[in-house]
């Protein structure tokens, strides 16, 4: 049946039986759109997987360049004295296949047995064929030296830039490149873990101590226990409250380190990495960005203080309490004012403090909540105090746990006395500059006959499929 109002050239007595005699269009029914949708992104997604090696085949990293990381090679140990896990590089252990636990510094750790294959990883081609590839990411590539070998690195300088290592810090044009925070969480090394405690060797020393001859901080069952501090006689019978510290101390955790010290002779926070044990490195360097990290319990009223030194400097952040206020200071010197009105009274909170790339900050359960660029300093390498972290309180009761340190990677220049080193011009357009995150151990742009990479020679994006962060304190 026609349309009643349909329109109809009357000079043409055939043209109304034509438009009766067509027939609509045949419409797609719902259910076979839905079919030639889903068909259709099963085709996309199955071409996407094309392009990402290690689905079918497995990859696993072999070397040691990324470790820290992603590990190559490696057994897993477990300290015999705190009975923390780490791991150690297939090819840096001692002679007899023995470790020094990176965490307490015991060296007796009997050899394990099984040596693992790296970190699985996959590898993601389509990176870099629609987008740029971007500063820190992990990638994929051919060796540039005659192995061809596929090698894993992180782009550090991007093209037109030029790339320059000072003191472990990177600059850009000379400017400081400073990490984002995901970025510095993904690279840090774990420097000691207090849930771990020696309990084979006799009378050690405990790493975090009360800085004062006497002092109200005490061992608890999983931390520190701070009471409120005694008022002090002062003048014309006044009295004041004193800051109480709670100081990181910090061990030689490390089997073949210049200068020799013994186990528990404190010193500097060093750039070695468990990983590497036996690396054939002499000198090791003093690593000035720490970050410690730890729950807090606070009740009554007072103050609750951490500090984190810069060459001769004290960068503290006080917490009022209870009115719930942060007050970054620098040398007395009030920097920066934050509210932190979601802290309870006896409720746990954990906090983050310290510094990395010249950056000093302050996280709260997880939130970034102070944060304080700092203009870089030329520093020598005797300026500064061996113990650079502090947890301080007055007036208050606390009880701190799970507290941990951390560092930065240190970058080094290829060969001694490596503190400096500067690439050989900007890079040209479509070329990068490649690191790796194991600085002594890594083959890299440091080392290859050209700086920069061409883009069409990175292979693609690297992606964890599994690890073992965990071993590595991340």
């Amino acid at each position: 049946m026609c349309l009643d109002n349909a329109i109809v050239d009357q000079r043409d007595p055939t043209s109304h039986h034509e438009i009766c005699s067509r027939k609509p269009p045949r419409l797609l029914s719902g259910a076979r759109v839905r079919w030639i949708l889903l068909l259709s992104a099963a085709a996309l997604v199955i071409a996407r997987m094309a392009l990402v090696r290690g689905v079918v085949a497995p990859i696993y990293v072999a070397g040691a360049s990324m470790a820290g990381t992603l590990q190559g090679q490696h057994v897993r140990v477990e300290c015999e004295d705190c009975r923390i896990d780490y791991v150690s590089g297939r090819r840096f252990r001692g002679d007899h296949g023995e470790t020094t636990c990176p965490n307490c510094g015991y060296g007796q750790n009997a050899p394990a047995g099984r040596v693992f294959r790296g970190d699985r990883v996959l590898v993601d081609q389509w990176y870099g064929r629609w987008q740029q590839p971007s500063r820190w990411d992990l990638v994929a590539l051919r060796s540039p030296q005659s192995s061809g070998e596929m090698i894993v690195k992180r782009i550090i300088g991007m093209p037109g830039e030029q790339v320059t290592i000072q003191s472990g810090d990177l600059f850009v044009d000379g400017r400081l490149l400073r990490k984002p925070l995901s970025v510095f969480r993904d690279m840090m090394v774990l420097v000691h873990d207090d849930r771990f405690y020696p309990t084979m060797s006799a009378k050690l020393p405990r790493r975090w101590r009360g800085e004062q001859a006497t002092t109200s901080w005490v061992p608890a069952a999983e931390g520190y226990r701070f009471e409120e501090h005694t008022k002090v006689a002062v003048g014309d019978n006044t009295a004041q409250l004193i800051q109480d510290w709670l100081t990181y101390r910090h061990w030689l955790c490390f089997s073949k380190g210049v200068p020799r010290t013994e186990r528990t002779e404190e010193t500097s926070v060093l750039d070695s990495l468990g990983y590497n044990q036996n690396s054939p490195r002499g000198q090791l360097n003093a690593v000035s960005d720490l970050m410690l990290s730890g729950n807090i319990v606070i009740g009554g009223e007072g103050k609750f203080s951490l500090r984190v030194a810069d060459g001769t400097a004290w960068y503290i952040v006080e917490l009022d309490w209870p009115e719930r206020k942060w007050r970054l200071r620098r040398n007395g010197n009030v920097l920066v004012t934050v509210a932190s009105q979601e802290l309870s009274s006896g409720v746990p909170f954990l906090v983050e403090y310290g510094m990395y790339d010249r950056t000093v900050l302050l996280t709260v359960n997880g939130r970034v909540l102070l944060k304080l660029d700092v203009n870089p300093l030329s520093r020598g390498p005797d300026d500064a105090p061996a113990s650079r972290l502090s947890i301080g309180a007055v007036g208050l009761s606390v009880e701190v746990s799970s507290l941990r340190v951390v560092r930065d990677v240190y970058f080094l220049a290829p060969g001694p006395p490596w503190t400096h080193w500067e690439a050989p011009g900007r890079l040209s357009s479509g070329h990068f500059l490649l690191l790796g995150d194991n600085a002594a151990i890594s083959t890299d742009s440091r080392h290859w006959t050209s700086a920069g990479i061409a883009r069409t020679l990175i292979t693609g994006r690297v992606m964890r499929w599994s690890d073992t962060r965990l071993y590595s304190g991340k």
